[in-house]
């Protein structure tokens, strides 16, 4: 379970764990600024194997890399090879031989989640991969932890 909070003022919204001090403190101050959240099972398809997710989580991922050749496909399979199922992905390549690689996922849990992140920290070029946050589409920041 974890709690969002919306500032209507910044179209921002964040989730936080449900023991969040932050929140805690909000939620005396002013209630109608937190919604409750429980995170929603995956269900099982006829197409998935075995082994496929029966439940997860969303989580968003970064990774900073050196641009080259091939890069987002040999993050792709770093992805692929664990299993996880990609949501979204967005990449941008930069002037300086950067490239960011951000993905939202679904995993089971943490031990998922860490295994996912120490998998795309092995392709060759990256330098970082972190969860995190970026701005959306429509220029709303959003928060996943």
């Amino acid at each position: 379970s974890g709690l969002i909070t919306a500032a209507a003022a910044t179209s921002t919204t964040l989730v936080h764990r449900a023991e969040c001090a932050y929140c805690m403190r909000i939620r005396a101050r002013q209630p109608d600024l937190i919604e409750e959240l429980v995170w929603a099972e995956l269900r099982k398809d006829a197409s998935d194997s075995e082994d496929a997710l029966a439940g997860g989580y969303l989580a968003r991922l970064r990774a900073v890399c050196h641009d080259r050749k091939g890069l987002l496909a040999d993050v792709s399979a770093a992805v692929n090879r664990l299993r996880i199922s990609i949501d979204s992905t967005q990449s941008a390549t930069y002037e300086d031989g950067t490239a960011v690689l951000e993905y939202v996922v679904r995993v089971s849990g943490l031990a998922q989640l860490n295994a996912l992140i120490a998998s795309i920290r092995d392709v060759p070029s990256v330098d970082v991969v972190e969860r995190g946050s970026s701005a959306s589409s429509d220029g709303a920041s959003r928060t996943y932890k």
